[in-house]
């Protein structure tokens, strides 16, 4: 009797006897998502954007106020479900932002790296699919491709740091 009436006394005090029901608890809010897209290689080879797509989609990652989804991650789904084929979206950005409007992504980050002379541009936009327009921009320079990492985190903040449109 004094066990039960220790362990009654402790799921009151933590209040595991209290009933939990749906129409009290919040659902979390939701994350707008957000698409990455392949960076578009100017006099790089392709293997180094397909790189730097990588670096910068970990980086946008880091941020907690995205849901974030990369061409890959639709290139893979698409090819699941057997509509990549039947899109044509084997590159097409077009097509990706389309299929980004279709999962309801509603931010999409696009852009280039080049090489300019000796300098690595690397140019990121974010743009707001729902009011069709860029709402930041952010251009890294670097003395070469190594030296792309190290800018890349300052250049991301920069991107995703504007203040996000409220919902539609």
């Amino acid at each position: 009797m004094v066990r039960f009436t220790i362990g009654l006394g402790l799921l009151l005090l933590f209040g595991w006897t209290q009933p939990v029901h749906a129409e009290t608890q919040k659902a979390p809010a939701e994350l707008p998502k957000l698409l990455l897209l392949d960076l578009k290689p100017i006099l790089v080879k392709p293997e180094v954007a397909q790189i730097l797509t990588t670096l910068v989609s970990a980086e946008v990652s880091q941020y907690q106020k995205f849901d974030v989804v990369t061409s890959l991650d639709i290139r893979k789904m698409a090819a699941l479900q057997d509509d990549k084929r039947k899109a044509g979206c084997d590159t097409d950005a077009t097509c990706m932002a389309d299929l980004a409007g279709s999962i309801g992504a509603r931010f999409v980050v696009f852009g280039d790296v080049g090489q300019l002379g000796e300098k690595i541009i690397l140019t990121l936009n974010l743009f707001d699919s729902k009011k069709a327009k860029a709402v930041a921009r952010s251009i890294i320079n670097a003395n070469g491709i190594e030296d792309v990492p190290t800018k890349l985190p300052a250049g991301i903040r920069d991107l995703l740091s504007v203040e996000l449109p409220a919902p539609i």
